[in-house]
């Protein structure tokens, strides 16, 4: 019976995903031009890996990755959303940087002709709907900022609830892993977002969990 709910929980979860995606790629191509051919020129400044802080390797941005994403989005086509979904098309050409390939795609017209269906792009999701109203440096900034305030979300819920060694210790793992570099490359940010939200998820299941038992116990000892 376990196994079942687990497979429902995988199979609800898989839908969803793919849903938001395709709701996603509903959203007509000529609402986010603008906007993409805005984020195509940034990417342009400054294309391929550079580095925020000079002689810090951990602050490399990874603008290939954006380049990429950016590149799948504006091939998708609204017409046919569950099709774009699945098939993730983008124009790319062996041997080019991915920004080339983006620029041409954008400002050329070039057709897609290849599929990067063997990944799961989540982050349409989030970034697709952005593009809306930002590019992508401020859609970037926009998200850091979101995950800044969810983690002090998490961490004033886990010391007001006196969990305060756990708090330190999720802190120190955020920092570990510069967390604060998802401000600038939004393909990698999608986890940095959903750790702090899932974290508050359980840690109010647990004490609600655990708030039940006790007054279970106390029920226990008034008979």
């Amino acid at each position: 019976m376990k196994i079942l709910k687990k497979l429902i929980v995988f199979l609800i979860v898989s839908c969803s995903g793919m849903l938001l995606i395709t709701l996603c790629d509903l959203i007509p191509q000529k609402a986010i031009q603008k906007h993409i051919e805005q984020s195509t020129e940034k990417l342009g400044e400054s294309p391929g890996f550079p580095v925020l802080i000079h002689g810090c390797e951990n602050t490399r941005i990874d603008n290939y990755a954006d380049s990429m994403l950016i590149n799948v989005i504006y091939n998708v086509n609204s017409n046919h959303p569950v099709r774009s979904m699945i098939s993730d098309d983008y124009y790319r050409i062996d041997g080019n940087e991915a920004f080339k390939d983006l620029h041409s795609s954008v400002f050329e017209h070039k057709k897609a002709q290849n599929s990067y269906s063997r990944y799961w792009h989540g982050m349409q999701i989030f970034i697709r709907p952005m593009l809306l109203f930002f590019d992508l440096s401020e859609a970037r900034f926009a998200v850091g900022g979101l995950i800044l305030v969810m983690n002090l979300i998490l961490c004033i819920d886990l010391w007001r609830k006196k969990y305060r060694t756990l708090m330190c210790f999720y802190l120190i793992s955020t920092i570990s892993v510069d967390s604060w570099m998802s401000a600038f490359t939004i393909e990698y940010a999608g986890i940095f977002l959903l750790v702090p939200i899932f974290c508050l998820l359980v840690l109010h299941e647990y004490c609600r969990q655990q708030e039940k038992a006790q007054g279970q116990a106390s029920d226990r000892k008034s008979v």
